[in-house]
């Protein structure tokens, strides 16, 4: 920080280090001298160093004056992005970095075609006083598009850093339960239903395969005999969505018998679709 006089340096911080005298082509000496420490805020920000050198060739020490310190704290903790849903539907995207200097921060929001997104967020003063902290939120559009980048750049980082979030990043999965296997009577019309739930957005899709009794491969069912259905998307008190599944058909012994069947649900959050098995059927 800034005073009006120098004076010299605390050795319980800053250690003077002077290298080996290294002997040059005209005979004479070089070598090097250094200060080591470990900077902090507000000690060292803008603070001005004189190199003094004595040496019997000289009458009075010569000087070098070193600075204003230009102090850059890189961001300390970066939290990972949080995810949230309104009510109406919108998604919310927020980045909080913590403890950095100086002030001055860039945060943007883009997506793979280059199109920024508008944010807000400033930055403000840290726990410690001396830091700044800042939490930048993003609205995404609709419908949801990945990737979508996030770049902060600061003067403590050589260039922009880049944060990508994929669809996998989206904390709504589907999740797959209650399983009905009740009332799979012989030539009765019957269904197996699953309810999924926690998802969102919407957008989803179901397939069904069938392995029979004595075979070793599930294979898409015959749409000829078993109907799938999907009902109407139900919000949820937190704003995902639940919907059923159904497989309808009518149950024939040589078929059906002892089968087994896999509910396969593919969804936007979903790299790869996720499963239930059902089975093997004891027809009554």
């Amino acid at each position: 920080m800034r005073t009006d006089k120098f004076v010299a340096v605390d050795n319980n911080k800053y250690r003077t280090v002077i290298s080996e005298h290294q002997r040059q082509s005209d005979n004479t000496y070089s070598c090097t001298a250094s200060l080591l420490f470990t900077p902090t805020l507000p000690e060292d920000q803008r603070s001005e160093f004189i190199c003094r050198v004595q040496h019997p060739s000289v009458e009075q020490p010569i000087e070098r004056r070193i600075g204003p310190l230009q102090i850059t704290v890189a961001p300390q903790e970066i939290k990972p992005v949080r995810f949230s849903l309104s009510e109406s539907g919108e998604v919310t995207c927020t980045l909080t970095l913590k403890r950095f200097y100086p002030y001055n921060i860039t945060i943007t929001w883009n997506t793979e075609q280059q199109t920024e997104l508008k944010s807000d967020g400033k930055p403000a003063k840290s726990a410690d006083g001396e830091t700044f902290d800042v939490t930048s939120v993003c609205t995404l559009p609709r419908p949801l598009c990945f990737p979508l980048y996030v770049i902060w750049e600061h003067q403590s980082a050589g260039h922009p850093q880049r944060i990508v979030l994929k669809r996998s990043d989206l904390p709504w999965r589907p999740q797959i339960e209650d399983i009905n296997l009740s009332n799979i009577k012989l030539q009765t019309k019957s269904k197996i239903q699953v309810k999924i739930s926690g998802y969102f957005p919407e957008d989803l899709t179901v397939e069904w395969n069938k392995k029979e009794m004595g075979t070793d491969r599930f294979l898409a069912v015959d749409i000829n005999k078993y109907k799938s259905e999907i009902s109407e998307h139900q919000r949820q008190s937190d704003n995902t969505y639940s919907c059923t599944a159904s497989l309808l058909f009518t149950p024939t012994l040589l078929e059906d018998q002892g089968s087994e069947f896999i509910c396969r649900v593919q969804h936007l959050s979903l790299e790869q679709d996720t499963r239930r098995r059902i089975g093997p059927l004891q027809i009554m």
